[in-house]
């Protein structure tokens, strides 16, 4: 069995980003268990991170454009990789 939890969010390049887009960053930790004489044991975990764009206003749902795990990647340097692949996301002013 596995079980995902996320133990971090927050909304990043808030001001930065054209209206009705959100840029979040999220860690998820996600562990798998295995039952043993009636007790579930930790067989692994480990912690995913993942920055996902967003789109919707206040009178709609908000549909996922797109994600990027990132590891070794600093969330400051995500940007210029995010503002390459979708130009039109970041405001000019």
């Amino acid at each position: 069995m596995i079980v995902n939890e996320l133990i971090a969010t927050k909304e990043i390049y808030a001001g930065e980003v054209v209206e009705n887009y959100y840029v979040i960053y999220e860690e998820t930790r996600s562990k798998d268990f295995v039952l043993k004489n009636n007790f579930f044991l930790e067989k692994s975990s480990f912690i995913e991170k993942v920055i996902s764009i967003f789109k919707g206003d206040s009178f709609s749902t908000l549909q996922k454009i797109k994600a990027y795990p990132i590891e070794n990647i600093t969330i400051e340097s995500m940007k210029e990789i995010i503002g390459k692949d979708l130009p039109e996301l970041f405001s000019k002013g």
